[in-house]
């Protein structure tokens, strides 16, 4: 018998089901993947100032 939508989400790796029913932590990725963790994460630069300035006219 053929799964069904109920074995959702599936990752696969290398063309092999690895997950079924739930995704894998960013740990499990990373180690797949031989990367540190962090690396998996999203690294943006924090906005140290932002100035805006409206001028109005009557």
């Amino acid at each position: 018998m053929k799964e069904s939508v109920q074995v959702l989400p599936i990752t696969t790796l290398d063309d092999e089901v690895v997950f079924k029913k739930q995704y894998p932590s960013n740990a499990q990725i990373a180690e797949w993947m031989n990367v540190k963790e962090e690396e998996l994460t999203l690294k943006s630069k924090p906005i140290t100032s932002f100035i805006c300035f409206y001028v109005f006219r009557l």
